[in-house]
């Protein structure tokens, strides 16, 4: 018996079957090791597609990164068990010749073992090993049933993802856009109805992107159902509600306070580490008070220059994030809804 191969390949199981505990069943964590793989997988896939988050090769990522991370653990497993069986040279045994298995086959046992196909063209030597085998089996039978039950809701809130992006890239196609949109032809308090769907929606997915911290790496190669530039957007929008509007003409402080800590849980969600090195340009402010005839307030020097350096962090987040999908800030502009199926009118 070599213990040395039998603590490595018990180590080996552990730390995969801990890793995928800890993503597929709490909600708040994710493995080292998958973490690790979703990173790897995500920066590899990223490079190829040229780093362009309109790239429809993007499309795919999610679903190959959940496909990677799953096979991790399955061959994580797969080798622990292996280097198991093959810590006794007597551990299993060919069925018809009774030789003992080498190595290779005792890799193909363990292989058809977890798989629980059950071939039987070898079988375990003792009554010690049938045990161990019966356990590889269940392990097996778990490992892979979970991790397809673990796919489900992944993909149902990727769904709700794609939902809540196209929620907010109709309320217009630019930040400056969605507050000209907003203007009921004396304020702006009828947008007000949008808010508190948009702060549930937005929490919700918040909360979901800690449970299943996978949903960061789907990526949608169309700007209009892309969460990173709609919600980047809409918080661009905020910004103006809040700090440039008069008081008696924007939504109440509450309901726009409300969308924006929704927004806050998701960026709390990110970390620090995808802020960017420079600020974004500030909202385009001289449309906004073109198309509403709204006197805006803070728009001198002093007062920009005050604000935009209080919300730097906050907007460098968002900024590195977008670099991160593949986009520039600048596409927050533009036409995002491409089909003639529903015209909008133009304020150019």
């Amino acid at each position: 018996m070599n213990y040395i191969l039998l603590a490595l390949g018990i180590f080996i199981i552990a730390s995969a079957l801990y890793d995928f505990s800890v993503t597929a069943f709490i909600p708040t964590r994710e493995g080292r090791i998958a973490k690790k793989v979703g990173k790897l997988s995500y920066h590899i896939l990223f490079v190829l597609a040229g780093k362009d988050g309109k790239n429809k090769m993007l499309n795919y990522l999610g679903l190959v990164i959940i496909f990677a991370v799953c096979l991790t653990w399955i061959l994580l497993t797969w080798a622990g068990l292996s280097l198991v069986f093959i810590s006794d040279p007597k551990s299993v045994i060919n069925s018809t010749t009774k030789i003992y298995a080498d190595v290779w086959e005792k890799i193909y046992y363990t292989g058809f073992t977890i798989s629980t196909l059950g071939t039987g063209d070898f079988v375990a030597h003792t009554d010690g090993w049938r045990i161990v085998t019966a356990l590889a089996a269940l392990m097996g039978l778990i490992l892979i049933t979970m991790s397809i039950t673990y796919l489900v809701p992944v993909i149902s809130n990727a769904i709700q993802k794609r939902a809540l992006s196209l929620h907010i890239a109709a309320l217009g196609e630019s930040p400056e856009q969605m507050v000209i949109n907003s203007f009921d032809g004396e304020g702006f308090k009828s947008v007000s109805s949008h808010f508190a769907t948009l702060a549930n929606m937005i929490f919700r997915y918040a909360q979901n992107h800690l449970a299943y911290p996978i949903l960061h790496y789907m990526h949608n190669a169309n700007p209009d159902e892309n969460i990173i530039l709609q919600i980047a957007s809409l918080d661009e929008a905020l910004n103006v509600f809040l700090f440039h509007l008069p008081e008696e003409k924007r939504p109440t402080y509450i309901e726009l306070q409300l969308v924006r800590r929704s927004i806050t849980a998701y960026l709390q969600t990110l970390g620090d580490k995808d802020i960017a090195e420079k600020n974004p340009p500030a909202p385009d402010l001289d449309t906004i008070r073109q198309h509403t005839g709204i006197l805006l307030v803070n728009t001198d020097p002093y007062s920009l220059e005050k604000i935009y350096n209080s919300l730097s962090k906050r907007r460098k987040l968002l900024y590195g994030n977008l670099l991160n999908d593949g986009w520039e800030w600048e596409q927050l502009q533009g036409k995002k809804f491409k089909t003639d199926l529903d015209v909008a009118p133009s304020y150019v």
